[in-house]
């Protein structure tokens, strides 16, 4: 049976899910991620996301604000960036700062999470090492992690706990689960094998599609309201231009990519000369002799011979 074309889940968070009529969507992806069921009160763009206009092309932020309180921040990073994590600590920043108006007591500082699902290699064990002898092994990158704040004693190794008072008003036993928590979905190292909801929603994530026989929460919502077939034919129009820009990006990247690694592997190798070249000069030999060898210009070895007696 041929699979219907979906759209995009970012493209999907813009324009459609934010409507209270497809909240089941965002709900499923939630409940299943967090194995508890996540009831959605609204869909709103994220305080961060609104700032970074910079970044418009390659980041897609939603703040979504549950019944029960909770905040969460899901975003769909496509480009690479160098301050990554600290885009997600100063994204939890300013979000929970907003939503804590001054004067408000600080014990109405709600829980957050921040949920990044990533197009690209981010930091990662890359295959690292582990064991001693023929214990050695190595270890794959994982496709999800997690990330929170614990307080463990210095020397008994005991998680810090909240106090009586504590536990009975937040519902909770240690500290670390009042903390902001995070997830990031590494799409790329997922190896398209679905056998749990979660794997499910990750390989639609990864690939817009839902296989027959996926019964993840939320993926039948998906079906419906993300089949490019149902769009009308100015959300079609707007889609497909969008996903032209998103792949005249993609190819934008790719070629500086390729140009940069092209540029270091010169910038390389006329290093590497010049380092001949000095060594030659050093041992006496003519100018005209390192040129031959090197093939460096003699423009270049005037440089070289001038930089070396202003030492």
């Amino acid at each position: 049976m041929k699979t219907r074309q979906l759209i995009s889940f970012d493209w999907a968070l813009k324009r459609l899910l934010r409507n209270k009529a497809n909240f089941d969507v965002v709900e499923g992806f939630l409940s299943v991620l967090l194995e508890r069921q996540i009831t959605i009160k609204s869909i709103s763009d994220s305080e961060a996301n609104k700032e970074r206009q910079d970044e418009k092309g390659t980041t897609v932020d939603i703040f979504v604000e549950a019944e029960n309180g909770e905040l969460f921040i899901i975003e769909l990073q496509f480009g690479n960036s160098l301050f990554y994590f600290h885009r997600l600590l100063y994204g939890v920043i300013k979000n929970l700062s907003n939503h804590l108006q001054s004067g408000q007591p600080y014990d109405e500082i709600r829980k957050l999470y921040s949920i990044s699902i990533v197009h690209y290699n981010i930091g990662g064990v890359d295959g690292e090492i582990q064991g001693e002898g023929k214990d050695r092994k190595k270890v794959p990158d994982d496709y999800i992690y997690r990330g929170y704040s614990s307080f463990t004693g210095l020397h008994s190794g005991n998680e810090l706990k909240l106090t009586v008072g504590q536990q009975q008003k937040y519902k909770k036993t240690f500290v670390g689960e009042i903390m902001p928590e995070y997830y990031i979905i590494k799409l790329i190292n997922f190896n398209d094998v679905a056998k749990t909801p979660l794997e499910e929603w990750v390989y639609f994530l990864k690939n817009n599609r839902v296989e027959d026989g996926f019964t993840a929460k939320g993926l039948d919502k998906v079906r419906e309201v993300l089949l490019y077939d149902n769009l009308t034919p100015e959300q079609q129009q707007a889609y497909d231009s969008a996903t032209d820009r998103r792949l005249m990006d993609a190819d934008a990247l790719e070629a500086a990519s390729v140009d940069g690694k092209i540029k270091g592997k010169i910038e390389g190798k006329i290093e590497g000369k010049i380092e001949i070249a000095i060594k030659l000069l050093k041992k006496g030999m003519s100018k005209e002799e390192v040129i031959e060898m090197t093939g460096l210009t003699e423009e270049q070895i005037n440089q070289i011979t001038n930089n070396q007696q202003t030492i």
